[in-house]
């Protein structure tokens, strides 16, 4: 619901930046993945104040708690 509310311009930079990062980065590819769905969980809950809850849950690819950005 989050991404759905953004400008598509800001989402195409936002996808450009994941994929140079994913190409440039020499982390393991699980952890840029989830440092991506941090940024964006943080983004939706401070910027458009939509609470991401519990996304750890569905990725079990992230490691730590289902901490929740308030």
């Amino acid at each position: 619901r989050c991404l759905e509310t953004r400008d598509p311009d800001y989402l195409e930079t936002l996808k450009f930046a994941c994929v140079f990062d994913m190409c440039a980065s020499t982390e393991e590819f699980d952890v840029k993945v989830c440092r991506a769905a941090e940024t964006i969980a943080r983004e939706c809950t401070e910027i458009d104040k939509i609470p991401i809850k519990n996304w750890r849950d569905s990725v079990s690819s992230c490691p730590g708690e289902a901490l929740v950005i308030t």
